[in-house]
């Protein structure tokens, strides 16, 4: 996984997979969903407990910030609603951490790709 300022980006590696080339597979941060929120208390601490490493989305009217430490695209383990979408701007709501939904596909993709260069 790697970061920059308007994007991130994942690819997997394994010790199988000899001269195969290196595939990655970039996401957008989406920080703009997060402009007017920078004092909003979840936001800062968010901010400042993932050292950066997250990402924004919107989830129907929420506005979400998700900690892109732990999990792989789309599913990760810390993901928060921190505000509402509105016009002008999003309105600050209190954070209420997000159900993690377990994909068990996701799994069994990883420990094929552990084997298989460019799995399907």
């Amino acid at each position: 996984m790697g970061i920059e300022r308007d994007r991130y980006f994942e690819t997997y590696f394994s010790i199988f997979d000899g001269d195969a080339p290196l595939v990655v597979d970039h996401y957008p941060r989406n920080l703009g969903l997060l402009d007017g929120l920078e004092e909003h208390p979840p936001v800062a601490k968010l901010r400042w407990f993932t050292r950066g490493w997250y990402a924004a989305s919107r989830v129907g009217n929420d506005i979400v910030m998700t900690d892109l430490r732990m999990g792989s695209e789309p599913n990760y383990v810390f993901s928060f609603t921190v505000a509402r979408a509105a016009d002008p701007g999003p309105i600050p709501v209190r954070d209420a951490q997000r159900e993690v939904e377990i994909d068990s596909r996701q799994l069994r993709w990883v420990w094929r790709r552990i084997w298989e260069p460019v799995p399907p």
